[in-house]
């Protein structure tokens, strides 16, 4: 009986619009297979009063319906979903009609990639497997996939994307891996197009052949406001690969990359094109292009400018094969001067830039866009609250900073506040509470009026702080901020 009006009405908007929309909400971290693909209800099983959705229920159902679906999360804080081999390994995602129509597109929406986990699990699994469809993943950790599946089995430890469309935003891909002389430790594009890897980090990625961290292969891809760290590759690519496709990166910080050759950066054809990012501080174990490995005369490398390369003399020119044009206010061979990856706001991990780095307030700020649909980048890799563009140095000037972090230089004045509007689709949340809670772990409440309004004033500027929002009806994501100024529409919608 659970089942019977929400599937009547999906038959009903089945056959008034062709398509329609199915939000799937998980609630088990446990992995289970859905129990009826046919009836568009994410459900393990249908003896019960309650629904009970898996992850992988979620996508199984997805994949059997045209239409634009999203998988939501309720969770308890701090969940991670393991997968098991013994219900297939990795999760496909799957759909014909993705990418040629624009219909039958995923959103996995997490709740932050340092509150959600999604692990490969015990044994050598891939965690997502996704073959003509358009995929957005935001809001989770990735970690654990081993690359093994009956396809490709060996190449990108967490994601084979494979004549798809991937957009990663808000992401952590760690400590994934690719097993024998295969590519891609942490993520696999393979072909489609139009590829984005937002706001994210890959650290820890490793691979015994080539490209520790990713490799793009005859798709386009751009990177903005993303962290690539630690990665390490056996061969070539510590950081990343591209061959064949046209790979843009703009705010990037590329360092303690390791390969054999091209400890940062491989590019064995197709094109590269790099502003305000930093790749420094990477490692090549034969000594051979510890930075940027150029190997392919069919392939170009332009610096729009802004960037820093190398960290130590002749890092920046030693790039095996053709030499790179550098950009006249680009910044080469000198130490970036950057902090250890960790948590500094938001919800992936960044490098921050140390006091004296020569990275604050040397990018171009005409190039602080997402190349993708030339949107001015507001923030930095943290989100909300870590305005792009500021004043780092204190000369008074606004430039932007090179690389994924941005310095922020507290205001003159003693206090800031903050404020916004508390949301569940079109309805205002009135007397949800409210909690602030700073970075000494003292906590401030406040109830939103009626038309959903909350603020918190007289706050010490330049801290960080985490501000959650609790109510009977509706869970929210928590959201971290740097208040350096006083900021007005920090809001929450309902998941």
């Amino acid at each position: 009986m659970k089942t019977c009006s929400l599937f009547f009405l999906l038959l009903f908007s089945l056959a008034v619009t062709e398509t329609f929309a199915v939000d799937f909400t998980v609630n088990l971290t446990t992995d289970q297979h859905d129990a009826n693909t046919a009836d568009a209800i994410c459900d393990i099983n249908l003896a019960t009063v309650e629904l009970e959705c898996s992850l992988r229920a979620a996508v199984e159902q997805a994949n059997n319906l045209v239409s634009n679906d999203r998988v939501l999360f309720n969770l308890p804080s701090n969940s991670t979903i393991i997968l098991t081999t013994v219900n297939g390994g990795e999760i496909p995602i799957i759909d014909t009609e993705g990418i040629s129509n624009n219909i039958g597109a995923l959103e996995i929406i997490g709740t932050g990639a340092n509150n959600l986990t999604i692990d490969g699990g015990e044994g050598t699994n891939r965690i997502f497997y996704i073959i003509r469809a358009l995929v957005a993943i935001s809001g989770v950790t990735l970690t654990g996939g081993n690359g093994t599946s009956a396809i490709m089995s060996g190449s990108g430890g967490a994601i084979i994307a494979n004549t798809a469309t991937l957009i990663l935003n808000g992401v952590h891909v760690t400590t994934n891996s690719g097993f024998g002389n295969s590519s891609a430790g942490g993520v696999f594009f393979n072909g489609g197009a139009n590829h984005r890897i937002i706001n994210s980090t890959f650290s820890a990625n490793t691979v015994a052949g080539n490209c520790g961290g990713f490799l793009a292969s005859g798709s386009s891809l751009t990177v903005v406001n993303s962290t690539i760290s630690g990665n390490i590759a056996g061969s070539y690519g510590g950081g990343l690969c591209n061959t064949g496709t046209n790979v843009t990166l703009r705010n990037v910080t590329i360092t303690n990359n390791t390969a054999r050759e091209g400890g940062g950066i491989l590019l064995g054809g197709g094109t590269l094109n790099f502003g305000n990012t930093i790749v420094a501080g990477n490692t090549a174990t034969h000594a051979i292009a510890p930075e940027i490995r150029f190997t392919s005369s069919i392939g170009t490398i332009t610096s729009a400018g802004g960037n820093l390369i190398g960290d130590s003399p002749g890092d920046s020119t030693n790039t095996e094969t053709f030499a790179i044009t550098y950009h006249p206010t680009d910044i080469r061979d000198v130490n970036p001067l950057l902090g250890a990856l960790q948590n500094n706001g938001g919800t992936t991990p960044t490098h921050a830039l140390l006091v004296g780095s020569p990275a604050v307030d040397a990018g171009l700020n005409a190039l602080a866009v997402d190349p993708f649909n030339g949107t001015a980048l507001a923030f930095d890799q943290r989100g909300v609250g870590f305005p792009r563009i500021r004043d780092g140095n204190g000369d008074g000037t606004t430039i932007v900073d090179i690389g994924a972090f941005e310095v922020q230089l507290a205001p003159t004045a003693a206090t800031v506040s903050v404020s916004g509007r508390v949301t569940a689709g079109k309805r205002y949340v009135s007397n949800a509470v409210v909690h602030l809670t700073s970075q000494s772990g003292k906590t401030q409440t406040a109830r939103t009026n009626f038309f959903g309004y909350y603020s918190f004033k007289e706050l010490a500027a330049g801290e960080t702080y985490i501000i959650n929002v609790y109510s009977k009806r509706y869970q929210f994501t928590p959201q971290v901020v740097n208040l350096t100024e006083d900021l007005d529409g920090l809001n929450f919608t309902a998941q």
